[in-house]
């Protein structure tokens, strides 16, 4: 792993959030897009760049009704946690009107696939192959998971931050089990159009 890459690792668990924390202002999801975008240009010409992968149909299908499992173990999580969580669906709602403060759903949409692609290329591409080699696969899907939530703490939600713990190891899995980043991607995609959209878990 080159010190490149670490100081890459460095920039995203540091740089994500308080993108998201100084970003307010400008609103959240707008502050992130506009620092993932570059980002994720910067770790795609720093490598390793993922092979030309346009995603077979069953591959894509799996990526997708894995988002959409995914999205509904997150309902019926909520359903199960909140009468544990004192507070838990107050702190939802917050975090919705943070994340769609001052975007209409056609401004928000391109503005989120544009983090969740950078988020899929840079946490689930780049770093995850050459900390993979130097480490060995169990260290690094530690330390990559790690990197990613920690990157999240900037909205300043526990809850967010347990949703990426449990998110950002089912999407790293995906991109083990197939060795595609095209999986992931598709089910990051639908976890998100679900969640923040179709079918949000409060309001």
């Amino acid at each position: 792993m080159s010190p490149r890459h670490l100081l890459l690792l460095a920039l995203v668990t540091l740089g994500w959030p308080l993108a998201a924390w100084f970003g307010r202002d400008l609103g959240v999801t707008v502050a992130l897009a506009c620092f993932a975008a570059p980002t994720a240009a910067l770790a795609w010409a720093l490598g390793p760049r993922a092979a030309p992968d346009a995603g077979s149909l069953a591959g894509l299908g799996l990526g997708a009704a894995a988002g959409l499992v995914m999205a509904a173990g997150a309902q019926l999580g909520f359903l199960w946690v909140a009468p544990l969580w004192p507070g838990l669906e107050t702190e939802m709602l917050g975090l919705y009107s943070l994340l769609g403060a001052g975007l209409a759903p056609w401004a928000r949409a391109p503005l989120v696939g544009v983090v969740v692609l950078a988020e899929e290329i840079v946490w689930r591409q780049v770093l995850w192959l050459p900390m993979k080699e130097a480490l060995g696969a169990p260290r690094a899907l530690v330390l990559v998971t790690a990197s990613y939530t920690l990157a999240q703490l900037g909205m300043g939600s526990p809850a967010l931050v347990a949703v990426a713990l449990a998110c950002g190891l089912a999407w790293l899995g995906l991109r083990i089990l197939t060795d595609r980043l095209s999986v992931p991607i598709a089910a990051h995609l639908v976890f998100d159009a679900l969640i923040l959209g179709v079918w949000p878990i409060v309001g």
